[in-house]
């Protein structure tokens, strides 16, 4: 069943067996159809990373942007944030063109499971 814009403005969910809960709002919008997502995580309640995912074709999300609070590095935060928005929107998500040397490190960290999960090719 297509899903209604109005569903996908505000999603939340939560990772069984972590103590984060991810939601995502629209914030951008070309053509009437949602462009790019703000993605955050949150422990009890505040806000503790935060990723930009803009649209990219009919299948793929492309990361614009993220970040986490230091005290939460390294601690399943990020991989979250991407899992929720993928299976949220059932699209691939693909590194930015200009990561930092963490950026560099998720992806790598990831043994490529960004974007194999929900590829349809």
């Amino acid at each position: 069943m297509p899903r209604l814009l109005r569903d996908l403005l505000t999603e939340s969910s939560g990772s069984s067996g972590s103590p984060y809960t991810f939601d995502s709002s629209v914030v951008g919008v070309s053509n009437g159809v949602p462009s790019e997502y703000n993605v955050f995580a949150r422990l009890d309640g505040k806000v503790v990373g935060k990723a930009s995912v803009k649209v990219v074709g009919k299948s793929r999300l492309r990361c614009a942007g993220i970040g986490v609070d230091e005290a939460h590095r390294r601690r399943g935060v990020a991989t979250g944030m991407f899992r929720h928005i993928e299976s949220k929107l059932g699209r691939t998500l693909t590194p930015g063109k200009h990561q930092t040397p963490d950026g560099r490190a998720l992806w790598a960290g990831s043994g490529g499971r960004f974007g194999q999960v929900l590829d349809k090719r």
